[in-house]
């Protein structure tokens, strides 16, 4: 099954808009700017691993550059000022390789969404949007969707978006942008 583009997208941006309070830390010489890169470093893994991406890998591998300077001989101040070099060191290589993730995923988003857009105004005007306030708006998504993937009209359109994006991922679009108020 198909994970959800959607879910780690969202993910990786909450992550991603993280940083810049982080990399203030380490600008400040903050003493718990390397321990709060670590736990966002392991938080991000996390989600990477959850999500199926190998770049886990990657972001394990900075977190243990981040604990070289704890094996190093040398009185605490120093430690602490090794730590905070390492850390500036690593963040951009750390927010970087999420970022190269994320950012085709949201392409890909942004590419769906704006087909499904163009399918929606090819529709509307045949009043397949019309939704009855009665009925359950997620029954209708499904029937919506099914009508939609056997439309002649626009069932290409539906078959693009699924080389993009989940079924499940289309359809929580396609709910995303009915605005049932103007559709009734």
């Amino acid at each position: 099954m198909q994970k959800s583009l959607i879910d780690t997208v969202h993910e990786l941006n909450i992550q991603l808009f993280a940083v810049p309070g982080i990399v203030d830390k380490i600008q400040r010489k903050e003493g718990s700017a390397a321990d709060v890169l670590a736990n966002w470093l392991r938080k991000t893994e996390e989600i990477l691993k959850k999500y199926g991406h190998a770049q886990c890998a990657e972001l394990a591998g900075l977190r243990g550059k981040l604990l070289t300077p704890e094996f190093v001989e040398i009185r605490a101040t120093l430690k602490k000022k090794e730590r905070l070099r390492a850390a500036s060191e690593i963040i951009y290589d750390a927010q970087n390789a999420v970022l190269k993730l994320a950012s085709p995923m949201e392409e890909k988003l942004r590419e769906a969404k704006a087909i499904l857009n163009q399918i929606l105004l090819i529709v509307k005007p045949s009043g397949m949007l019309a939704f009855e306030p009665s009925s359950d708006f997620n029954n209708f998504i499904q029937g919506l969707w099914l009508m939609l993937k056997t439309n002649e009209h626009v069932g290409g359109g539906i078959s693009k978006v699924l080389t993009l994006v989940s079924q499940s991922d289309a359809m929580r679009m396609l709910a995303e942008e009915i605005d049932i108020s103007t559709h009734t």
